[in-house]
């Protein structure tokens, strides 16, 4: 399977192209360009959670533990001593970090429910749904941060299918790992496949509208003013001298026409 610098790489190069495209044709503003970029790469990693000493899970859960523990402070905090909040801090920090992170590595598996399509749906759905009541993103946007984070996740899912090829000596040859990374849901483990569908069920149900959502950027108005933003409108600078391959095209009409011209 591919590392995590492979994963991040990608997922950051592409979720930053397909965020800056949609700023190119006026879709995003600025300051979403960068959020959606840390989202995408956020899901580039996020598969990997199963993984009992990964970077990923290590960094989501201690990520967790300060939130937990700034959680706790705020509303446990009134008439203690400073020792005795930062012991409060410092306890729920350990707390999340090593106990709920322990007890997840322990209830799941590597390339189990957390690679499948289910499980980057519910993520992307998850997102959504914050992204629109913590954060109070406007509901189309609110969609494209889960789209995001849910394309970051695919592309992880990919990369790992991709590398269960060995190319090796010239030869094509498939390894064990191949076909566990992309599949719709853990097909051994009904389990966890049927209470990951209802995360993404009750998910769901706490998303907003996806009208707007599906409005903006289910047109393919859009997809046709990427395209045409994509190539510079007056041609090639670096080609300037050689002729621009992309507006020779025209050339061999004009000089037809003046031709004629000439001859009438």
């Amino acid at each position: 399977m591919a590392n995590f610098k492979t994963h991040i790489t990608v997922a950051s190069l592409l979720s930053g192209a397909l965020a800056a495209s949609l700023y190119g044709v006026g879709r995003v503003a600025p300051a979403e360009v960068w959020s959606l970029w840390v989202l995408g790469s956020i899901g580039g990693i996020l598969p990997d959670l199963d993984s009992d000493q990964s970077r990923p899970s290590q960094l989501l859960f201690a990520s967790l533990g300060v939130l937990g523990g700034f959680l706790a402070l705020f509303a446990f905090s009134a008439g203690r001593s400073i020792l005795e909040m930062l012991l409060l801090l410092l306890g729920v920090f350990l707390l999340v970090r090593y106990l709920l992170g322990h007890l997840f590595a322990r209830w799941t598996t590597h390339r189990g429910i957390f690679h499948s399509l289910l499980a980057a749906g519910s993520f992307g759905l998850l997102t959504a749904a914050l992204a629109h009541h913590a954060f109070g993103r406007e509901a189309a946007h609110a969609w494209l941060c889960g789209a995001f984070l849910a394309f970051g996740y695919s592309l992880h899912l990919v990369l790992d299918e991709l590398y269960a090829v060995d190319l090796s000596d010239r030869t094509l040859r498939r390894k064990r790992s191949l076909g566990s990374a992309i599949k719709p849901f853990a097909l051994g483990n009904w389990r966890a496949s049927v209470a990951m569908a209802c995360c993404a069920a009750i998910a769901f149900l706490a998303t907003p509208k996806a009208d707007r959502f599906l409005q903006v950027y289910g047109n393919s108005a859009l997809y046709s003013d990427i395209y045409r933003r994509f190539w510079p409108a007056e041609g090639w600078p670096l080609f300037a001298r050689f002729g621009d391959p992309l507006a020779q095209g025209n050339a061999p009409s004009g000089k037809s026409e003046a031709a004629t011209g000439r001859r009438r």
